[in-house]
């Protein structure tokens, strides 16, 4: 058995208290990262404060990722994915409160709901689109990099609501706007391409 003198306790104490201290600081850092999202959640919510309670939005924090739900009727006119001009100052604000985080990913995906129509060969045609639309307004109109942004759809495959009715289909028509670390986002994109 190894007999400990003073030096040798004192370099150990010492080597313990700098483990400790850097477990601190990635704690804090991990706390202000927790805390800066969760501003940015509720400034978001004011921003949208109208549509959320219309039940037409969204915005909420999972699986460390900042999300805002979008329902279609805001952004797109029926079958179109051209954006309605009535929305984009407020999806301008959107991207200036999204600015505030310059080094997350910002994923746009368009969601459709089932229909038959006579405009798109498919609804990832359709959310496809959609979602490339707001990409290319946040970065052209709303000045966010490119390189952070990614468009990508689920079609009507992802439904929140039933497709049987009219209320189920509109619920199920939005777009969303998440907010995520690269990392996290690397870890799912190899994920959904099962490597």
């Amino acid at each position: 058995m190894k007999k400990w003198n003073w030096t040798s306790l004192a370099l150990l104490l010492i080597v313990s208290m700098g483990a400790i201290s850097c477990m601190s600081t990635a704690e804090h850092a991990r706390r202000d990262e927790i805390r800066r999202i969760a501003n940015l959640e509720e400034v978001l919510k004011n921003e949208l404060a109208e549509q959320i309670r219309s039940e037409d939005a969204q915005v909420y924090r999972y699986e460390g990722m900042l999300v805002v739900s979008l329902n279609e009727k805001f952004l797109f006119d029926g079958e179109s994915a051209t954006l309605k001009e009535s929305f984009t100052d407020r999806l301008l604000k959107v991207a200036n409160i999204l600015k505030q985080a310059p080094e997350k990913v910002i994923r746009v995906v368009g969601h459709t709901a089932v229909w038959d129509s006579q405009t798109w060969a498919s609804s990832w045609d359709l959310g496809a689109q959609r979602a490339v639309n707001v990409v290319r307004f946040l970065q052209e109109k709303g000045g966010l990099d490119p390189q952070k942004l990614v468009a990508s759809t689920l079609g009507q495959y992802q439904p929140i609501a039933t497709n049987t009715s009219e209320p189920g289909r509109q619920k199920n028509r939005r777009v969303k706007i998440i907010l995520m670390d690269r990392n996290i986002f690397d870890v799912r994109y190899l994920q959904e391409m099962a490597i």
